[in-house]
């Protein structure tokens, strides 16, 4: 995600992007427990079973794929926030935004929209609000 001239993304403008405007369906500011209430979000609006449980040749359409990479940014960015992490493209691949980590000081590393791909995959057997408080332990 670079434009033209190769600048990096702005993943913390572009968060407050998704946090404005989701506004009007649910309270995105920043913190734990907006994680929580997006992803009880995902299980209102998508249902419980997900979209096709444990198969990882899944593709989701266009639009629920930039649904899970806009979530997923705003998901990182609230670990980011919180603790103190940093966005990373994989080396192998820097064009494969579902690959995109969040490295933390301590070493750990979350990749956050993989992780909300695996949420609409697989629903409430991958939620994020668990993992956001785990990540908050560490």
């Amino acid at each position: 995600m670079t434009d033209q001239t190769d600048k990096p993304f702005d993943y913390a403008g572009h968060a407050d992007q998704i946090a404005a405007s989701n506004s009007m369906y649910q309270l995105m500011d920043f913190t734990p427990a907006s994680i929580a209430a997006l992803d009880n979000f995902i299980t209102e609006i998508w249902g419980e079973q997900g979209e096709s449980p444990d198969n990882d040749k899944w593709r989701p359409s266009e639009g629920k794929w930039k649904t899970i990479l806009n979530f997923g940014i705003y998901f990182g960015e609230v670990i980011r926030r919180r603790l103190n992490g940093e966005w990373k493209k994989d080396e192998t691949n820097p064009d494969d935004t579902a690959m995109l980590r969040m490295v933390l000081p301590e070493g750990l590393t979350i990749y956050p929209v993989a992780k909300l791909w695996k949420r609409f995959r697989n629903c409430v057997e991958d939620s994020i609000d668990p993992l956001m408080r785990e990540v908050r332990r560490h």
